[in-house]
This record gives C-alpha cells, structure tokens and sequence, in this order.
C-alpha cells in the first residue's frame, strides 16, 4: 500500500478483482507450476524422508482437468465454468426468473450443462459456498476477473524476466514480489482497475492472455 497515505482513501486495493489476481496469481500461476514443484522437492524431502515426492508426477497431478461439482477442487480450465453457473444464478435470481426454492434445480441443471455432472445433493450443490450465506451476492466474477488480470500480469512478468521459470525453480520469489509491489500495491486505490491494469502491463487483451496461459499450461507443457 501507499506510503504514508494510511486511513485515507487510497490506502486500499482497487478493486476486489485485482486482490483475486494476486491470489490467483501466487496460488495457481506458480504455485502449481513445474518449477515451484521442483524447488519444493528438497524441501519435502527434508521434512517428510519416508514419502515419496516426484514433481512431475506432482505437477502433472494439480494440472489434471476434471469436471468436478465443487468449485475449490477444480483445476484452472473448469474453475471458470463454476464462475459462470454462479453467475447465471445470480442474474436468474436478481431478473426474477427463478425463485429461491428453484435454485437447488437450476443449479443442479446449469452443473450439468457447464461442468456435464450433476451434483448428488445440495452440500455439492448450491450449499458448497459460503458466499451467499454471509451476503456476498454478486462476488463471484470477481475470481473470473481475478485469473484475467493476472494471466496479463504473469505474461508481463515473464516477458520482463525471460528466465522466469529457472527463477521459481531456484526460489527467487522476491522478483516476483518486488514486480507486483511496484506495478499493483505500491498505487493502493490511487488508480481505478482499468487504469491501473494499463499502467501495470500496457493495453492487452486479458482474454488472449489467459487463454494463452492456459493452453501454454494444459496443452503444451
């Protein structure tokens, strides 16, 4: 955050969008990358001497495409489509064109149409968040937008660092700290998101962005 500007206005995050892109960004981008696996062999190793830990067989395992009924669970390919069934409830729900008591029903319907399962009961079904209950109606695209605008600010950073992947690999998560701190939390809620997404990375299509981290990811890897 802003030096200085504590109890003000900036000293914030623009947007609860942008503080999923950071989220998304450490959990999934490197998190569930090759190198992050590799540097976390030793590790492992030390802490745990009598489990075995191969990590490409660990790589390959949090990078599996599934098609899941719960959200948490699902890999970076499907976790969208778990956005966008939500999403349709909450529009469905706000246009009044379905009740309350339809919700257990179109979700199961809508679970099926996205994802091709359809959830065994509720606790998989409607009742698996807990974001509607504590009153966060309408929160969900935040992580869609979240996995946009950090797939541009991970195709930024590794263009501006091309050994990005050797970087993970031996550890140096300071690089990529020190990139989001200077481009994203340094500015606070100085800059609405649009505008600090441009200052940040240029004028790029998320869309493309993520696609291309995906395919890169789940295709070629």
């Amino acid at each position: 955050m802003p030096e200085g500007q504590g109890g003000s206005a900036v000293y914030a995050a623009t947007s609860t969008g942008m503080h999923e892109s950071q989220s998304r960004l450490w959990e999934n981008m490197i998190g569930r990358s090759r190198g992050f696996y590799r540097w976390l062999h030793p590790w492992f190793a030390r802490h745990f001497p009598d489990k075995d830990f191969d990590p490409e067989l660990v790589f390959l395992s949090s990078n599996r495409v599934t098609s899941g009924s719960i959200r948490i669970f699902a890999e970076e390919v499907s976790y969208n489509l778990h956005i966008i069934l939500r999403f349709e409830m909450e529009v469905a729900l706000l246009e009044r064109r379905i009740t309350v008591e339809e919700v257990p029903a179109e979700w199961a319907r809508l679970s099926e149409q996205f994802l091709g399962v359809r959830p065994k009961d509720d606790a998989e079904g409607v009742l698996q968040d807990a974001h509607w209950a504590g009153g966060a109606f309408g929160y969900f695209p935040s992580y869609t937008l979240g996995n946009l605008y950090a797939a541009s600010l991970f195709a930024v950073l590794r263009k501006t660092f091309p050994d990005m992947d050797h970087r993970i690999e031996e550890g140096d998560f300071a690089t990529i700290l020190h990139f989001l701190r200077e481009r994203i939390h340094y500015h606070g809620h100085l800059y609405e998101t649009q505008d600090l997404l441009r200052k940040a990375v240029g004028t790029r299509d998320h869309v493309e962005d993520l696609l291309s981290y995906l395919r890169e990811r789940y295709i070629n890897s």
